[in-house]
């Protein structure tokens, strides 16, 4: 089975500002995901705080770089980038 490329250029990760319980507003905020792989190796990535569809990378590498990418960006954008000393 070929897994589908991601469409990096529509999916991107939803943070969470509030508490699951309660919803008090959290200090920073929260990425909620689930990461599953089939019998084939084929890892699948669900994003907890959305309610798109899983998105299945051709490989860890592929879902390890879309990781990267939307963790950095989703601290970027809520911090402020973080300047290499």
């Amino acid at each position: 089975m070929t897994s589908i490329r991601p469409d990096r250029s529509t999916y991107a990760l939803e943070r969470r500002y509030g508490h699951k319980k309660g919803g008090k507003p959290l200090k920073g905020f929260a990425l909620d995901i689930t990461i599953r792989f089939n019998t084939e190796g084929v890892p699948f990535l669900q994003d907890l705080n959305s309610d798109r569809n899983v998105m299945p990378f051709t490989n860890v590498d592929d879902l390890m770089e879309f990781l990267d990418e939307q963790i950095r960006s989703n601290h970027d954008a809520h911090y402020g980038p973080v300047s290499a000393a």
